[in-house]
């Protein structure tokens, strides 16, 4: 796993802000997708309740613990490769998260990538430790950005772990080639 410096507690931000997004995004799905997507977490790793008994209770932590999963965990997931082939966080990644800047996981916030670079303040290629990374204006009132995001576990093998936030890395576009 890359090691990524983190700067005087913008970790913690960014991971909150990180989960909000997606949460909010969540609800504003049917409940058909929200069930469905309970369960395909479900067989990924242990959930303490039902989807009515946390539904009833406004509980999100099956979603949070998911997405926020930290790296042994992710490490332990990967083992069942088949378990995570469910394609709602790649959907989210690739049509709103890394859309452009003018797309948005949570359209409140303006949550996405940029935002996502912003919040963790990594301004240095975690894999090269060379290339400056940023996010910059682009005189037409949007956003450009001299990076991309790589998924740690490829989100092509692993279509799940997409959105989890410790399998995104902001790496600069030389190391991606």
């Amino acid at each position: 796993m890359i090691k990524i410096p983190e700067k005087e507690g913008r970790l913690s931000a960014a991971k909150a802000a990180h989960i909000e997004a997606v949460i909010a995004f969540v609800k504003r799905k049917t409940e058909g997708y929200r069930r469905d997507l309970f369960a395909n977490i479900s067989r990924v790793m242990l959930v303490s309740g039902t989807f009515e008994d946390m539904s009833a209770r406004d509980d999100w932590s099956w979603l949070s613990d998911f997405i926020l999963a930290d790296v042994k965990t992710l490490k332990q997931m990967i083992g069942r490769p088949e378990l995570l082939q469910f394609d709602e966080f790649k959907r989210m990644y690739s049509d709103y998260f890394s859309a452009g800047s003018d797309k948005y996981v949570d359209a409140s916030t303006k949550y996405n990538a940029y935002m996502f670079i912003e919040n963790l303040g990594v301004t240095i290629c975690p894999y090269c430790d060379e290339e400056y990374l940023d996010v910059v204006e682009n005189g037409n009132g949007g956003k450009l950005r001299t990076l991309e995001i790589d998924h740690f576990f490829p989100k092509g093998k692993y279509r799940a772990l997409a959105m989890c936030f410790y399998n995104l890395v902001p790496a600069g576009r030389t190391a991606m080639e």
